[in-house]
């Protein structure tokens, strides 16, 4: 019997983890595409409201975050050439009543331009106003790909100095439209500029596991093919018990973007789950022996 219970509580223990490891990855694409349906909601709300304000901007997106609690900034930014960009400067002085003119030199002489035009919460982030996310070479890759695919796009890693410290993040972009009537029954659709979104990695994650998963794991996330993690869960105290080698690891693709999981089991927390069930064995061991006891004394 105790052979048995051992061999099927080891099989048990790894069919286990396989279980919690696929738990985890459901649960960090759940959140995945839970941000990405919020970001289409304002989206869909931008394209169909083409002189949407300020304050009823803010107003949708203060009812947004309390749902997609990994956003930190939601904005929209238009799509403009560069011989546009002085009426929009204007657009600007008149919208924030002081002025704020569009910064961030376009990387090659006929690229567009695409500026901040709302943010929120916008005391905190009110430096991005106005700023060119097309001047930055890595979000211009992405903002590019969002363009031919038309489809919702996430930028490589950034860092956010938050708090004196920093926090991992990245930049979901999706495409805002405008209709174009052609003739009856037809239309085309001609690129507006693009909702934008910075979330919080830390957040994500922490959404997509509940309590007994993060005991369970330790973590590290990496950009696919870099050798330095951006985000993980192992401190100082923990990293003693972790060896180098992962135990599983897993690829993500976020909205292009991907990312490779490595994980370390809590063997501590694994044997302390054991070690209740072997309690179990322990108490039909006593059972069975005090069974044949009784009967042989009867």
């Amino acid at each position: 019997i105790t052979s048995f219970f051992v061999t099927t509580a080891n099989e048990n223990s790894q069919q286990l983890v396989k279980q919690e490891v696929n738990v985890v990855e459901n649960g960090i694409y759940r959140q995945i595409n839970s941000n990405i349906n919020q970001l289409k909601k304002l989206a869909i709300l931008i394209q169909t409201n083409p002189k949407l304000s300020k304050k009823s901007f803010h107003q949708y997106v203060s009812t947004i975050n309390q749902e997609a609690t990994a956003f930190t900034a939601m904005s929209w930014n238009p799509l403009i050439t560069q011989s546009n960009k002085a009426e929009h400067e204007n657009e600007l002085t008149h919208i924030y009543q002081s002025p704020i003119h569009i910064k961030g030199q376009p990387i090659l002489e006929d690229d567009p331009i695409i500026y901040v035009k709302y943010i929120s919460p916008e005391k905190q982030n009110a430096k991005a106003l106005g700023f060119n996310v097309y001047s930055n070479n890595s979000r211009k890759q992405t903002l590019t790909s969002t363009m031919v695919n038309y489809q919702p796009r996430a930028t490589p890693i950034i860092q956010l100095v938050q708090s004196k410290h920093k926090e991992p993040a990245f930049l979901l972009f999706y495409p805002v439209f405008e209709d174009f009537l052609v003739k009856e029954n037809e239309s085309i659709k001609r690129l507006k500029g693009f909702a934008t979104a910075i979330v919080l990695v830390e957040k994500l994650i922490n959404n997509a596991m509940n309590e007994r998963l993060k005991k369970f794991f330790y973590y590290k996330i990496f950009e696919h093919n870099k050798t330095d993690y951006f985000t993980s869960n192992i401190d100082e105290p923990v990293r003693a018990l972790v060896g180098e080698k992962e135990d599983f690891n897993a690829i993500f693709d976020v909205a292009g973007q991907a990312w490779e999981m490595k994980y370390f089991l809590n063997k501590e927390f694994i044997i302390n789950e054991q070690t209740e069930d072997f309690l179990t064995l322990y108490f039909l061991l006593v059972v069975i022996v005090i069974s044949i006891i009784m009967s042989i004394l009867l």
